[in-house]
């Protein structure tokens, strides 16, 4: 599964060399790009809605929600309940896991947003490498770190046979 913000690049090209992985679109960008659409007062029960949707239990009771939500907010803002529906089906493709914890780890990019920021600042202060090897090795580092955190398998593990 490939999780993606939905930026216009990387979105054109998934499909054409990665046919047959899902795609899983955030969450948390998708609900920014509705919300912007909305007005102030409203945005607390928009967002509302969002969230029966995407911690239901099933695929069935996230179509129910995403259906009632809909009713709700069509007729005031229709260019918000089209941009759900544009990215409806992307946006439950976590529900083809069981794991709860495991659909809302995946259910948006944070996690590897998170790991980006961590790049940045560790690199920022350094300004230039010597060579590319030395960029990868920081890479790797800060990647084996952040995985550990978080209890993930580490990059060693998936790249090598042991």
């Amino acid at each position: 599964m490939i999780s993606v913000d939905g930026g216009a690049g990387l979105l054109s090209v998934l499909r054409d060399y990665y046919p047959l992985i899902p795609v899983q679109r955030c969450w948390a960008h998708k609900g920014r790009n509705i919300t912007d659409k909305v007005k102030k007062k409203d945005r607390e029960k928009v967002k509302e809605g969002l969230r029966k949707i995407y911690n239901a239990d099933n695929i069935l009771e996230a179509r129910k929600h995403a259906g009632l939500w809909k009713r709700r907010w069509e007729e005031k803002y229709p260019s918000a309940v089209k941009c759900l529906f544009a990215d409806i089906d992307d946006l439950f493709t976590c529900f083809q896991f069981k794991d709860p914890a495991f659909r809302k780890m995946i259910r948006t990019t944070n996690h590897i947003e998170r790991r980006f920021k961590e790049v940045r600042r560790r690199t920022r202060p350094m300004g230039a490498f010597s060579d590319k090897t030395s960029m990868d090795r920081i890479l790797y580092a800060i990647f084996m770190y952040e995985n550990k955190a978080e209890d993930v398998y580490p990059i060693f593990m998936v790249t090598h046979k042991c």
